[in-house]
């Protein structure tokens, strides 16, 4: 992770008092357009809701941009979180922390060795402000990766631990990135 996003994130450590998640704020919206060269950006859904009322997950509309849609991880860091069993101990936050900057880690940088045998969203944009995080991918499902999987069948599976095998192997020789 390039030092400059860690730090980005680094300072998201401190909890807000944000508890309304249903929004992205004008100034992401603003960076958002910018990024993508889009006139406009527009929920189309949520995808997905953080665990713990970390934020969420969403499906973004562009117009007048190279990309359709785009998705959008928003994470807003809660003063109280929210998680339904109590597991929101200041640890359970550190840890929650240091997960998103190694998802960051592996988009800024590992995710760049990936070809198209193995592909993945491309990394579009980092941006942080206090408590909020904004990370845009491209969304597969533009790209002509929409199909999504509840089953396999045998032979899927043995493609899929073939293919596991295979770049597990690579992924081993890769050298460790800076940061």
């Amino acid at each position: 992770m390039s030092s400059h996003h860690h730090l980005l994130i680094a300072k998201t450590v401190a909890r807000s008092d944000h508890t309304s998640h249903s929004t992205m704020n004008h100034s992401f919206q603003q960076t958002l357009c910018s990024t993508t060269g889009a006139s406009v950006c527009f929920e189309i859904e949520v995808i997905q809701n953080l665990w713990s009322g970390y934020g969420k997950i969403a499906r973004y509309g562009l117009t007048e941009s190279d990309h359709e849609t785009v998705v959008v991880k928003h994470v807003r860091l809660p003063e109280n979180s929210c998680h339904p069993r109590g597991w929101d101990s200041d640890r359970s936050h550190e840890r929650k922390v240091r997960s998103y900057q190694v998802e960051v880690a592996w988009y800024e940088q590992w995710s760049l060795r990936c070809d198209e045998t193995c592909r993945v969203p491309r990394f579009l944009l980092l941006e942080a402000q206090g408590d909020d995080v904004l990370m845009v991918l491209e969304d597969l499902d533009d790209s002509g990766f929409a199909e999504r999987r509840s089953t396999v069948n045998d032979e899927e599976l043995h493609a899929g631990l073939s293919w596991l095998r295979h770049e597990g192997r690579g992924l081993l020789h890769w050298q460790l990135p800076e940061g």
